[in-house]
């Protein structure tokens, strides 16, 4: 009974994460290009572009989340072991994000885009781990 109460609630907070993870991408691009803009954007890039790269990201974050032992039923109970493994799988993120954004040739992301999204995305995280 336990074990299928670990695997529903697991399974509950990979949903949610790649929720979290696109929401975050998405509030990000909102903050960078339309409601904060500073320093001021030359051009505002087609938002088709970063809807592109937040698959990439809800990708991204699944896996490390994964890998980084987000999702193992011993820091279920341990508010702040499990509030550490979440920061370490967003600092993960937000590194291999930038690293393919480094290596994706076909458009140039925003740094302070990425920014925005890790700050975003940990906030977001932390305050549903926190409620959940």
């Amino acid at each position: 009974m336990l074990k299928r109460h670990n695997q529903l609630r697991n399974t509950f907070l990979r949903i949610l994460d790649l929720l979290i993870a696109f929401s975050a991408w998405e509030l990000a691009y909102l903050l960078r290009f339309h409601i904060i803009d500073w320093p001021p954007a030359i051009e505002i890039p087609l938002h088709q572009e970063y809807l592109k790269a937040a698959v990439v990201v809800v990708i991204l974050t699944i896996m490390v989340f994964t890998l980084s032992g987000v999702y193992r039923h011993q820091h279920s109970l341990r508010l702040r072991i499990e509030g550490w493994l979440v920061i370490r799988g967003a600092g993960g993120v937000f590194i291999l994000t930038l690293v393919a954004a480094f290596f994706y040739r076909g458009f140039s992301y925003s740094r302070i885009h990425m920014l925005y999204f890790v700050i975003c995305f940990v906030l977001i995280l932390g305050l549903t781990r926190y409620l959940v």
